[in-house]
């Protein structure tokens, strides 16, 4: 297609909204970078291979950083796939070894990158891989305590993948701003008993809790911690400072969920009922896993 036809419609379609615009570029030197690959023209077809741009650094997650170890694994399996997937026989040799360099850099094991290499040359060989029937559940990793979770979970047939925790810059942001506490799971305390109230809000912590304050002034009973109080003859006390946040968690399903989860891990509760139903075999080794941080 000549040039001018390229621009001529490049122009068209940007026309149509001002929001939605698209870009062309055009090859050098009978090549072309399209993605993460690169494409080369030469008088037997194309090369090609994993094309990186000039501004990449490649550091990766770090081998020591705290995620679950099968998301460091699958760093050095999407690296060897895609260089498997993309080079041709020409360029392979030298991606691999470009590979073991920079997983070496980035803190890995040489023993774990050569088992990971071998595994995924085969992979890509066989790719794509029959479908499997196993349910998948996505956890957040917790250390120690979401490797007990699957290893409990692992015997009723689930594969499992993991998102990281909350990071140091969010913390710190927490810790540092004005702005109140927002939503996610939280826990009021009785001032003159062991009792406790587990409950979930979108909103900050100081309007829900003002909230529970006005349903025991209006004797409220479908508030557990309005019961709570007129079960003990109006002696027992509920202040605004007795709340405090769990887990912040914005996601609705997600807060509703922990929400189910913390109160099945709590004991002498306030709570009137359990929660959204959660599937049976977590009731196993919540109190285990939960308990502790209640």
């Amino acid at each position: 297609m000549e040039n001018d036809s390229i621009s001529s419609n490049l122009s068209c379609i940007n026309s149509y909204h001002p929001s939605i615009q698209f870009t062309q570029e055009t090859e050098t030197n009978q090549a072309l970078p399209f993605l993460d690959i690169y494409i080369q023209k030469h008088s037997g077809g194309f090369y090609h291979h994993v094309y990186r741009k000039p501004t990449h650094t490649d550091v990766y997650l770090h081998y020591d950083s705290c995620h679950h170890k099968s998301q460091k694994v699958s760093v050095i399996d999407s690296l060897f796939f895609r260089a498997f997937k993309l080079c041709d026989s020409f360029s392979l040799h030298q991606e691999i070894t470009h590979l073991y360099n920079i997983l070496q850099n980035n803190g890995y094991p040489i023993s774990l990158i050569h088992k990971r290499h071998h595994i995924m040359k085969s992979r890509a060989q066989s790719f794509p891989s029959p479908n499997s029937d196993s349910k998948r559940l996505i956890l957040p990793f917790m250390g120690e305590a979401t490797n007990e979770i699957t290893r409990r979970l692992r015997k009723f047939g689930f594969n499992f993948g993991f998102t990281h925790g909350r990071s140091i810059h969010s913390l710190i942001l927490q810790k540092t701003s004005n702005k109140p506490i927002g939503s996610g799971i939280y826990k009021i305390s009785c001032n003159s008993c062991p009792y406790i109230y587990i409950g979930e809000t979108k909103r900050p912590l100081e309007v829900r809790m003002k909230e529970h304050i006005r349903d025991i002034k209006n004797q409220k009973m479908e508030s557990g911690v309005a019961c709570h109080i007129k079960d003990s003859g109006f002696n027992h006390v509920i202040q605004l400072n007795n709340i405090s946040l769990l887990e912040p968690e914005n996601r609705y399903f997600h807060r509703k969920f922990k929400e189910a989860l913390y109160i099945r891990a709590g004991s002498n509760l306030m709570n009137k009922d359990f929660g959204m139903e959660i599937p049976t075999p977590w009731n196993h080794f919540i109190p285990e896993v939960l308990g502790s941080q209640i």
